[in-house]
């Protein structure tokens, strides 16, 4: 993890993760975090999905690694993963207001990526594909990318919200600009009933990234 954490330091990313996942697999969850944590605050959010998934399923007793397994489950639009870990993370809850609370947001949640997926037709690849398109379109501006919300309106019209941290309001116009544009530039989701916009976020406000 040292290793890992010097090298990122030193911007050398390949070496940095070399290291990094040669600690996760000592069963150290502070690695798993670290390492998790790096790959999202370099911008690599497709190996960050990838990731988060696998040693999900090793370090599955730890709530904060479930947590980022949910939230990068649910980005990439697969409801039925998601709600695993959701499940998973929930039974480690005492009953109580907090448990309550989980439940309603995970159920609400699950219920806006229904409605998003009925809206647009699109299959969790496809989902995967566009919300990756939004969070890598981020690290054009040194922006970091940290959660996903799928968006319909009443009239049947959907879009992805990407969480940033950003308080900039001319960044997000530009971020915003150039979404649409590479939405309209691509063949397969410029005839799709789906756009997308980026959403300012202060740190405090998002606990844990995506």
């Amino acid at each position: 993890m040292f290793l890992g954490l010097a090298y990122g330091a030193a911007k050398q990313n390949d070496k940095a993760i070399r290291f990094f996942k040669a600690g996760a697999e000592c069963g150290d969850d502070r690695v798993v975090i670290n390492f998790l944590t790096y790959l999202s605050h370099t911008g690599q959010y497709d190996l960050y999905r990838e990731e988060s998934l696998r040693l999900a399923r090793r370090y599955e007793n730890n709530p904060r690694i479930l947590i980022l397994a949910r939230n990068a489950s649910y980005a990439d639009g697969d409801g039925e993963l998601s709600m695993y870990f959701a499940r998973r993370l929930m039974s480690m809850l005492p009953d109580g207001p907090d448990k309550d609370a989980a439940q309603e947001d995970v159920e609400m949640k699950n219920a806006q990526l229904a409605k998003f997926i009925e809206a647009t037709d699109l299959d969790t690849s496809q989902i995967s594909e566009l919300t990756r398109m939004v969070a890598n379109l981020t690290k054009k501006y040194g922006v970091i990318a940290v959660s996903h919300d799928y968006y319909t309106s009443p009239d049947g019209s959907a879009a992805v919200i990407c969480d940033v941290f950003c308080e900039d309001t001319d960044v997000l116009s530009d971020m915003d600009i150039d979404i649409a544009t590479e939405l309209a530039m691509s063949e397969f989701f410029v005839d799709k009933n789906v756009t997308a916009w980026y959403r300012g976020k202060k740190r405090e406000e998002v606990p844990y990234t995506v």
